[in-house]
């Protein structure tokens, strides 16, 4: 009888350009007295702003733990949290209003109403720019809160600046006369110059649905769009530069957040308990956590990933180090006649928890070691074809993605 043998393939990081996987940094359950609703993190990714419960707090991204709630005498419910491009200021959206908050003072400092739909800040701080569904668009003095110039376009769903600051992308619906006698519904995406404030491209204009654009995201030196629709299912990739579409996401999936990292991946999520991660030298991987809210922040070269969704959060960290050799990875895992082998390849730091899960991150397995001084890990288990996560606690937690091949 011939004897079938399990192999498990490691996927390791092996160029000197290659990515790392996202580490887990930690998972918690809050108190019924934090609500998530809405997470930004700081420049340098040390904090992330949260709002909670009609307040604005400020974490320490690396303990999860809350420092400081930012001051405001108008509390009230989040329905939107945004930075501005210089990063000094951030940016909310609350029933009948937006407010500003001063990061360094931790307060808020500016309140408007009046049915503005999008709100930016320029780099230098300098200006605001007022949008409104009608179509108006005003720019304001940030200092006296004066309006310096209003023009008109269409109805404005979305939009967002540009890391630079000098674009805007707005997304507009308008309705066009067809040869029947009456109008179909029709989609536009414009860059704007936000000195001149003036149209310089327009990426897309199509028939389509009257509801118009839920998402926009600059990334690649804002040579890149990112763009979903609330019908489409997917996301659109747009050179900006060339003016032209480049590429769209899986089709048929719903995408509920779209998220770029620093260093120019992607994070997906396609649904409620976990989130795609596809890295820019093409590989995919899955992770487990609420993702309501799905944010990034820091550097390109170390930057956090924040899966979160009401009293639940889950923290990722990336270390955008190039790797020469497979020995820099912690953690050798193999599998063979049910046997799944854990070794600790650079340290000899014990081993305390271990938890597998599947692609779908559903947990398979997990076991508490009740011998601290283990450093390597054989436990029998019954594993089908496919790919899955080992979750390795010591006195952190390294999480290493393998396969199972029969």
């Amino acid at each position: 009888m011939k004897k079938l043998m399990f192999i498990v393939v490691l996927i390791l990081a092996t160029s000197v350009m290659a990515w790392s996987q996202l580490d887990l940094v930690w998972d918690k359950t809050f108190p019924d007295s934090i609500n998530i609703e809405k997470a930004k993190f700081s420049a340098d990714g040390k904090y992330i702003f949260v709002a909670s419960n009609n307040s604005l707090k400020k974490m320490n991204t690396l303990s999860g733990e809350f420092e400081s709630t930012f001051i405001d005498d108008k509390p009230s419910e989040f329905y939107f949290l945004g930075i501005s491009a210089s990063k000094n200021y951030l940016i909310s959206a609350n029933p009948g209003c937006f407010k500003v908050w001063d990061i360094k003072k931790e307060k808020r400092i500016k309140q408007f109403g009046g049915g503005i739909v999008c709100f930016f800040i320029s780099i230098d701080d300098k200006y605001m720019y007022w949008l409104y569904a009608d179509g108006k668009i005003k720019v304001v003095d940030f200092q006296t809160d004066t309006v310096i110039k209003q023009i008109q376009t269409h109805s404005i769903q979305s939009a967002v600046i540009s890391n630079n600051g000098k674009m805007l992308a707005i997304g507009s619906t308008y309705k066009k006369p067809n040869q029947n006698g009456g109008s179909d519904d029709y989609c536009k995406i414009e860059i704007w110059d936000t000195e001149k404030l003036e149209i310089i491209k327009i990426l897309q204009d199509t028939k389509g649905s009257s509801e118009g654009y839920k998402d926009f995201d600059f990334c690649y030196g804002d040579t890149i769009l990112a763009s979903t629709p609330y019908i489409a299912y997917r996301t659109f990739y747009f050179n900006v530069v060339e003016n032209k579409l480049i590429g769209i996401s899986e089709d048929g999936k719903g995408v509920g957040n779209m998220n770029y990292t620093p260093n120019n991946s992607i994070l997906y999520q396609f649904e409620l308990t976990n989130f795609d991660y596809y890295q820019n030298d093409g590989l995919k991987y899955k992770y487990p956590g609420y993702t309501y809210i799905l944010e990034s922040g820091g550097k390109s070269s170390d930057f956090y990933v924040l899966a979160a969704k009401m009293y639940r959060a889950t923290l990722y960290k990336n270390s955008t180090t190039g790797i020469t050799e497979p020995k820099t990875d912690k953690f050798n895992v193999s599998y063979s006649n049910n046997i799944l082998t854990i070794k600790n390849i650079t340290d000899l730091i014990p081993i305390k928890k271990i938890i597998i899960s599947d692609i779908q991150g559903k947990t398979i397995y997990q076991m508490d070691i009740e011998d601290l001084n283990k450093t390597n890990i054989s436990v029998n288990i019954l594993m089908n074809s496919g790919v899955y996560f080992a979750q390795i606690i010591t006195d952190k937690v390294c999480t290493q993605k393998f396969q199972v091949l029969r």
